[in-house]
């Protein structure tokens, strides 16, 4: 506050008990002019070393920050979020299996044990047709003719069933 207002105070006109006194010196406009003369005087005293020093250091914080973000917001749109996605059809034929699917899978479920036959099927050197190793002493033909006499029904249905299909062979 200037000196003249300190001493317009103590006047009679500027007492307590007068109304002027509230309205003039609480004004919002006296307020405003009473910053802004403090923020210009202490904005234009001379600076330390060491205030200059955290001035530099604080704007070349806020300029990475404001780099990192342009950087970031560019990356964000250079590879659209739609680029990473799997396509809907090998989301549906092969789902992904979550950690707890994993574990359930290897606790629960018993693996599939494949079953080996002991028979191994061959070619028979005189004929052509498949020989099984169990089979050894009979012959493809004679163990075929058993199967189509003990199950007609997978004889062909164009030829006579019995007769003709096994005069053939």
């Amino acid at each position: 506050m200037s000196a003249y207002r300190l001493s317009c105070i103590g006047n009679a006109e500027w007492g307590p008990h007068t109304s002027n006194r509230s309205s003039s010196l609480f004004n919002s406009e006296a307020i405003e002019q009473l910053r802004d003369k403090w923020t210009h005087f202490f904005f234009n005293l001379p600076k330390a070393p060491l205030e200059l020093q955290l001035a530099k250091a604080r704007a070349n914080r806020a300029l990475e920050l404001v780099r990192s973000k342009e950087k970031a917001a560019l990356e964000r749109t250079e590879s659209s979020p739609r680029s990473k996605c799997r396509p809907l059809t090998a989301l549906h034929n092969s789902p992904r299996t979550t950690n707890r699917m994993k574990l359930i899978m290897e606790t629960r479920v018993r693996p599939a044990i494949v079953k080996k036959s002991k028979s191994e099927y061959n070619l028979c050197p005189s004929c052509g047709l498949v020989k099984d190793s169990i089979l050894n002493h009979q012959h493809a033909e004679q163990r075929l003719k058993k199967l189509l006499a003990q199950h007609p029904s997978l004889l062909p249905k164009r030829q006579h069933r019995r007769s003709n299909y096994l005069r053939m062979l």
